[in-house]
């Protein structure tokens, strides 16, 4: 529906709807209708209502609505009271679709297009207009509504069920009006309906092309509300003469139905004083016999226009009511004047704010010139930080292909690593060449693990830290624990990784007394940091302070060398054999 934006009649603003003659979503070409009429200014200043369903508002046609921000207000034929029960009696059974697509779509509504108004449209059936159907109170069904879509930012409006138009005919249908008389609310509202096919109508009741004033674009919105067609049917409607038009001959609605007499009364008066009822014939029959008010005159045709004197003075009443015609004209100017002198006043107030405007203007795009040199200096700065960048990649590209070449190599030099180890002359001079004692040289991140190694073997002369033997030809490890405290729970060993490991792990075991195993634990190798301590934790042992207890440290699946740092003498003088203690910390809860 487009209001009047041409012509003879003006309103504050141009409405438009776009809801009528089925489902708007199911139109193939949703999207596309919408970016033609925002491409439209008089409709981008337009209030532009649509009307839906609901059942299609979902994927495109719902982001459409979000996309292009032309309709201003969003209507959910939402008809019943509330429940499921009676909307799918009215609507049909798709209760739960259509209030999760308007849950969803509020939900994003909020995000995107705060401006859009959200609204229902509820037809609320009165007690027996639909047979077997239970009516609760207004009251009662305005809360459930309310509860429903208040929380989702939708506004609850709600009309009765009508008769117009032909829908008497039918089963359902609202109360007849007994009377009716005095203009079509329609035709009066200045409205006009589209078809998909441009055809524009007087109503939104007739579901027939042929009921049209004519086509848009090929007339603008002007020229359709004033044509012919439009002022035939607009006159027989004024004047009740309905069975001159087919398509209105059965409908209920007029303005005097639908207003109280008062507001009747002063309708068609604040109509009167536009200039909208220039025709005689009508402003006798409307505002003489049904207004019953005073009116007055607009028009004074002097038989230009082929008004007969006879028929001016019937409207007129002689030259006394011309006289108070004309000194109410000339007040009507005298305010108009006045009107003019405080338009002239705005028009000075909105010139100054022009002014300021364009000086804050200039101030903006001073601030943009300066933003956009600033963006010019990031820009260079950033292709200068591209060109590092692209540089490190290479060089970070030329340590892989390093490091890629040296995973080729790890195997081969782990394993002429591990040969040299294994021979006998090796072994032998690793006896009597024992090199030197690497206590001092640990990082001080071990320092807990030489304190508490002094703590658990006091008698450590003799004895120097040096690594291990490669665990991966060891079942294990075994040194003794004098832990001298209860609730043992955490060990802390230091692991020296020959080559980065690819695989395997490395594990402890507790041995007690007895002789039990109170633990196993294991820990990937890939996650040991030669850099600092290697944790174990552990729950705690409760009586880990009596008797000997013995740790047993060992690799599974391992490819590269692996060994520890130990406490490690030899006796009678390099001949015996050699003593192990462990280099470790210990934890206690």
């Amino acid at each position: 529906m487009l209001g009047p934006f041409g012509g003879a009649f003006l309103i504050p603003r141009p409405l438009a709807v776009v809801a009528y003659f089925g489902e708007p979503l199911a139109h193939p070409h949703f999207r596309q209708c919408l970016e033609i009429l925002h491409g439209s200014q008089v409709a981008r200043n337009a209030l532009v209502i649509q009307h839906t369903n609901a059942s299609l508002l979902k994927g495109d046609k719902a982001r459409a609505l979000l996309d292009i921000p032309i309709v201003k207000k969003l209507v959910f034929s939402f008809d019943g009271f509330g429940d499921k029960e009676r909307f799918e009696c009215l609507r049909g059974p798709h209760y739960e679709q259509v209030l999760a697509n308007i849950r969803a779509f509020s939900q994003e509504a909020k995000k995107q297009r705060p401006d859009l108004l959200l609204t229902t449209c509820t037809i609320l059936p009165r007690e027996g207009e639909i047979p077997g159907l239970i009516v609760p109170s207004r009251v009662e069904a305005f809360q459930r509504l309310e509860a429903t879509f208040a929380p989702l930012g939708v506004s609850v409006e709600t009309r009765d069920m009508h008769g117009y138009s032909g829908n008497d005919e039918l089963p359902i249908h609202g109360k007849l009006q007994e009377r009716v008389f005095g203009g079509c609310n329609f035709i009066e509202g200045d409205s006009l309906y589209f078809t998909v096919n441009g055809w524009a109508q007087p109503c939104c009741a007739v579901y027939n092309e042929t009921f049209n004033v004519g086509g848009f674009p090929e007339q603008d919105f002007g020229s359709l509300l004033n044509n012919s067609s439009m002022q035939r049917i607009r006159h027989a409607v004024r004047m009740d003469r309905r069975a001159e038009i087919p398509c209105c001959q059965n409908c209920t609605l007029s303005l005097g139905t639908t207003l109280p007499e008062h507001e009747f009364h002063q309708f068609w008066l604040a109509r009167d004083r536009t200039g909208a009822i220039a025709d005689m014939e009508e402003r006798q029959y409307i505002l003489e016999k049904l207004a019953s008010a005073d009116h007055v005159t607009r028009s004074i045709d002097l038989g230009c226009n082929g008004v007969k004197h006879d028929q001016l003075l019937e409207a007129g009443g002689g030259q006394q009511e011309l006289q108070q015609q004309l000194s109410a004209r000339t007040e009507e100017i005298a305010q108009l004047q006045t009107v003019l002198a405080e338009q002239s006043k705005e028009t000075e107030r909105l010139q100054s704010d022009l002014r300021a405007t364009q000086g804050r203007l200039l101030e903006l795009e001073q601030q943009i010139r300066t933003q956009q040199q600033r963006l010019t200096e990031q820009q260079e700065e950033l292709m200068g930080k591209q060109v590092l960048y692209d540089q490190l990649q290479g060089k970070v590209a030329a340590v892989a292909q390093q490091l890629a070449r040296f995973e080729i190599r790890k195997p081969i030099v782990s394993a002429e690593l591990t040969a040299l180890r294994q021979r006998r002359t090796t072994r032998w001079l690793s006896r009597f060449q024992l090199g030197g004692d690497l206590r001092e040289a640990v990082a001080p991140a071990f320092q807990q693990l030489k304190d508490d190694s002094l703590h658990l073997t006091p008698h450590l002369k003799g004895y120097r830290l040096q690594p291990s033997t490669d665990l991966r030809f060891v079942p294990f490890l075994t040194y003794p624990l004098e832990l001298q405290q209860s609730h043992f729970n955490g060990l802390l060993l230091a692991p020296i990784l020959d080559l980065p490991a690819s695989q395997g792990s490395l594990g402890i075991e507790i041995v007690s007394p007895a002789n039990i195993i109170m633990l196993h634990t294991l820990l990937p190798l890939v996650q040991i940091d030669e850099q600092a301590p290697t944790h174990f934790t552990f729950s705690p042992i409760a009586d880990s302070q009596q008797g000997r207890f013995w740790l047993r440290v060992f690799v599974r699946d391992a490819i590269e060398p692996v060994r520890i740092f130990e406490w490690r003498k030899y006796r009678f003088g390099r001949f015996g054999y050699l003593q192990t203690r462990a280099f470790c910390g210990v934890n206690f809860a």
